[in-house]
């Protein structure tokens, strides 16, 4: 890992444990998943913690995902993907992301391995595939590579990974796959916590821009946009156990779906705080919300919380929670 990542993930640890470690934070992800005391302690405490907890949780769940990505490449590699890339079809891909050969006799070609396994199905009549072809892990049709690995398939667009109305190569496309197949893990694991932290980071965005609208009608207050997207980077949790479990199981749930659980916590915290404010009035309720949010920190003495809630209380602002 390059001196720049780590100098930027080192910055974003002294922040999020700038106040003494305890091991109640550890347990900030648990909590995010269960406890409506945790958000309102979150919208009152946690100022300006948001997008460090999503790149922290993306660097933790980007462990045992590498090592699953790893063991894939792995597997991919031992099929002598290097050299037989390069014995795939000149070929063209036109702007619509449909590839075709060069030559139109070359619609159909299996390669084998130097084991005489079958590895990858050039197919890009869309034939139906027997036999041999049934076998390769990996089938290039006319709009996307199909790859069959550990019980799971996935499709991967070509325009996703190449430049459309374009030639593709073969020997280029072989240098590249050699390229990945040599990764070590901390290369791997680094593009995958970035490739999570992006998904999380956008989708903490648009669900706070849904949020903000859903918290003002159901709890009748309005939430500054800085504290929803705070409550939203946690409440974004749930999206990333469902981006790291996609790497072991099949999910039968959409990631449009998935994307919008976050609005299922804004919904029970907002319904709570209104019913709470009708049954209590304003002043009482400021005093509960305080009372919850301490109340979600079951380690901490009691100056403790209250040097934690009179410091809120001098840094209210752009961010912080004013119901």
């Amino acid at each position: 890992m390059g001196w720049g990542v780590k100098t930027f993930i080192r910055f974003f640890m002294s922040k999020f444990l700038k106040s003494s470690f305890s091991l109640d934070k550890l347990l900030y992800p648990l909590k995010a998943l269960y406890s409506k005391d945790f958000y309102t302690f979150i919208l009152t405490y946690m100022r300006g913690m948001g997008l460090v907890y999503l790149l922290l949780l993306s660097a933790v769940i980007a462990t045992p995902a590498s090592f699953k990505v790893a063991d894939v490449l792995h597997y991919f590699k031992s099929l002598e993907l290097y050299s037989l890339v390069a014995q795939i079809p000149p070929s063209y891909l036109n702007k619509n992301g449909i590839l075709s050969p060069n030559d139109d006799n070359d619609s159909f070609k299996i390669l084998y391995n130097s084991k005489g396994q079958p590895s990858i199905v050039y197919n890009t009549d869309n034939k139906a595939l027997d036999g041999d072809a049934l076998k390769a892990p990996i089938e290039l049709n006319r709009t996307a590579i199909i790859m069959h690995a550990k019980g799971a398939t996935q499709a991967i667009p070509y325009n996703s990974l190449f430049e459309v109305d374009s030639s593709f190569s073969p020997l280029s496309a072989a240098q590249s796959v050699d390229v990945a197949f040599s990764s070590g893990f901390t290369t791997i694991w680094s593009v995958v916590t970035i490739w999570f932290f992006s998904i999380l980071t956008f989708n903490t965005f648009l669900t706070a821009v849904i949020g903000k609208f859903l918290f003002t009608i159901l709890a009748r207050m309005n939430l500054k946009f800085g504290s929803c997207l705070r409550f939203c980077a946690f409440a974004n949790t749930i999206v990333a156990v469902f981006l790291l479990l996609q790497y072991y199981v099949n999910l039968p749930l959409t990631y449009t779906v998935v994307a919008m659980f976050p609005l299922v916590y804004v919904a029970l915290v907002a319904r709570d705080y209104r019913r709470k404010r009708m049954q209590l009035g304003n002043e009482a309720f400021t005093d509960y919300l305080r009372e919850s949010a301490l109340r979600s920190q079951h380690g901490k003495s009691t100056e403790s919380n209250n040097n934690e809630q009179k410091n809120t209380d001098n840094h209210q602002g752009p961010g912080s929670f004013a119901p």
